[in-house]
């Protein structure tokens, strides 16, 4: 049987990661019509998708986190999960594998910033 408490924790991380796909999808979104009607090069399209992902996972775990503690934990797990689903999505929809260089450092990047950001989060609701 699951114990009340990690109900609560694997909520807290299960609702963060659904907002933070909600948050990147429409982030995505918006920047995709900047560059379609600002007509932006290439080189700006990888650092702001990066900057877009840390924001949703701030955001995702600013909503998602509940029971104010374990952030850091919460955001790595958080950020971990949502950068692999992303990954996987964007692989998917580009027929490119899975399984590269660039995707692991993306899960590296994903799950640090996720910790920092629980961190914040948690200091910020206290």
């Amino acid at each position: 049987m699951v114990r009340e408490d990690t109900r609560g924790y694997l909520s807290d991380i299960l609702k963060s990661v659904l907002y933070a796909v909600l948050f990147s999808m429409a982030f995505i979104l918006i920047f995709a019509l900047i560059v379609k009607l600002g007509e932006l090069g290439e080189s700006v399209i990888k650092p702001v998708n990066q900057v877009i992902k840390i924001i949703s996972i701030f955001l995702g775990l600013f909503l998602g986190i509940k029971i104010k503690e374990k952030g850091i934990s919460k955001g790595f797990l958080s950020g971990i999960l949502f950068t692999a689903l992303s990954i996987s999505l964007f692989s998917f929809l580009s027929l490119e594998p899975i399984i590269s260089v660039n995707n692991l450092l993306e899960i590296l990047i994903g799950s640090l910033s996720g910790a920092i950001c629980g961190a914040i989060v948690i200091i910020i609701k206290k």
